[in-house]
């Protein structure tokens, strides 16, 4: 009888528990399920929230765009309305002036009229270029060049001037070669140049031209009244006046505006430094490399290239030693400087220079996976390149050679021994043939040769986005017959007109892919291919390699 109470005690306790527990279990999912219904409705009230936030910003965006049409609309009939109002002020100043030279006496009111009408037409000259630099969505065209000849040129323009109120022009103009528009600078260096002489009475004008860091520098200092420190943020605004200065007819407020708007169509910007009753020293800086340069003559190009120092890229990342070896080199070459392999990749590929010196051990990407890269790279697979290294093991320098290197030279090194070294590679590479051009044939064919060569390559660059252009335009420009067009190209190449117009495409093609933002498609009709199927099929060919994959691997 205890054995059977036992064992019913203990059926009721298990199944208490089994009750208790499927109790719990069926709260537990309940409160589960209540709590993931909570985080569901909170998850939706937030996607509300977001959804109207979003509606909100589309609705934004779409006011901000009509906004912005509007403006650009009321822009445009502003300006067609100026350009309208500027031709109805030259036809009658062309009325005036045809007007005054039929008057029979030359008296001093007459010759007061005409250069009164001839100031103001220049006035209005000025004006109309100066709108269509502030409206203009087009670069500039820059020439590459010395640059010293045209400011020396704007300074003696002024000499008069300054010796008439008995002022010294002085001027320090070395040699710099870089990428200028000659009238924008003109027109700056002039205006500087006139309120110089303008607001200073007595001392000197000093004018300098030099480099720092990749920008062209003109300085104008002046011993005049100067500008006060608190008006100087203001002056380069529109229709802002100093203190210390008169408005006149000559003093419109703008001469200074229309400056700084013409440096930043050049790239490039004006600084002031100057302290009331000491002078004033404005100073025009500008990029040395300018991104749209145009192309010179034949003639002009060949004659600079004797004077241009051949371009070499340092590499090294010890500031004592770069700057060491950047001022042996620089009195024979032209020395683009990078502090370690990733720097001088993308100064490789963007300077291609004729020559590379670089370390082995830099932080960021050292000298070997460096030369790796730069001889990937089609642009800059010939480029002959040296390595300098305290490293002098026998790996070292056996795994320099392997992946490309043309010379491993160990530290300490002497002067001589790396120039000589560096001279004989360039001498060497420049008898190699080029994929275009052959560089032995340039040097042994005549000028007259070089000139018709050079002459097809400008031709097509001139008409390299025109899908229609063909080797009949080449002959066509060139004046020849087509026989001996085709004749001479493959004496001189060795390669049929028709291969080496592609050939010149390709040659641009990879240069856009490497040095903008363009799609492959926007480089195919850049390059003058109608078909970007095609121009991938020709690419391929030229370069064994997907415009998309060279893109990636080497931009």
């Amino acid at each position: 009888l205890n054995y059977n109470l036992s064992n019913k005690n203990d059926l009721i306790l298990m199944f208490s528990i089994l009750s208790f527990l499927l109790f719990a279990s069926i709260a537990f999912a309940i409160y589960f399920i209540f709590q993931k219904n909570e985080a569901n409705k909170l998850l939706k009230n937030k996607q509300l929230v977001i959804d109207e936030q979003n509606k909100h910003i589309i609705e934004q965006r779409d006011h901000l765009l009509n906004a912005v049409r509007k403006m650009e609309e009321m822009s445009e009939i502003k300006s067609q309305f100026f350009m309208n109002i500027s031709h109805d002020f030259k036809t009658l100043l062309t009325l005036i002036k045809l007007d005054i030279d039929n008057l029979p006496e030359n008296t001093s009111q007459i010759s007061h009229l005409r250069t009164n009408t001839n100031k103001l037409t220049k006035t209005l000259n000025r004006l109309l270029h100066h709108k269509e630099i502030r409206n203009s969505d087009k670069n500039l065209d820059f020439e590459y060049g010395n640059i010293a000849p045209l400011i020396e040129e704007v300074c003696n323009n002024f000499e008069p001037s300054a010796t008439e109120k008995g002022l010294e022009l002085k001027t320090e103009l070395p040699i710099v070669n870089c990428d200028f528009n000659a009238e924008i600078i003109e027109k700056v260096l002039t205006n500087i140049l006139h309120n110089a002489i303008k607001y200073t009475e007595k001392g000197q004008i000093f004018v300098q031209l030099y480099t720092l860091n990749n920008l062209v520098k003109i300085s104008v200092e002046d011993s005049g009244i100067g500008v006060p420190e608190e008006e100087q943020k203001k002056i380069f605004e529109r229709f802002e006046h100093s203190s210390i200065s008169e408005f006149t007819e000559d003093s419109s407020g703008i001469g200074l505006n229309a400056s700084m708007d013409w440096m930043m169509a050049h790239n490039g910007f004006i600084e002031l430094n100057s302290r009331k009753g000491h002078g004033s020293n404005f100073i025009i800086s500008f990029p040395k490399k300018q991104q749209n340069t145009s192309d010179l003559s034949i003639e002009s190009t060949l004659e600079k290239a004797k004077t241009l120092k051949p371009k070499i890229l340092l590499v090294e990342d010890n500031d004592q030693i770069r700057q060491r070896i950047a001022s042996i080199l620089h009195p024979t070459y032209n020395v683009v400087q990078a502090t370690n392999g990733k720097e001088g990749y993308e100064q490789a590929i963007y300077h291609l220079p004729k020559l590379i010196v670089t370390d082995l051990l830099m932080p960021e990407m050292d000298g070997l996976e460096f030369c790796q890269k730069v001889f990937a790279n089609p642009s800059t697979a010939s480029t002959p390149v040296i390595i300098l290294s305290a490293v002098d093991t026998q790996s070292s320098i056996v795994k320099g050679y392997r992946i490309g290197a043309d010379d491993y030279i160990t530290k300490p090194f002497g002067t001589e021994e790396l120039l000589e070294r560096i001279n004989n590679l360039i001498k060497k590479r420049e008898s190699a043939k080029s994929p275009i051009i052959p560089q032995n044939a340039i040097k042994t064919i005549s000028e007259s040769d070089q000139n018709f060569l050079l002459k097809i390559k400008e031709i097509t660059f001139e008409n390299i986005a025109n899908p229609d252009f063909k080797i009949d335009d080449i002959v066509s420009e060139l004046n020849m017959s087509r026989s001996k067009f085709y004749k001479k190209v493959k004496e001189l190449t060795g390669d049929s007109p028709v291969k080496l117009l592609q050939k010149i495409k390709m040659e641009f093609a990879a240069n856009l892919i490497l040095k903008t933002d363009y799609t492959i498609a926007e480089v195919a009709y850049n390059s003058g291919f109608s078909d970007v199927k095609y121009f991938t099929k020709c690419f391929l060919k030229e370069f064994k390699i997907y415009p998309s994959e060279y893109k990636n691997q080497f931009q």
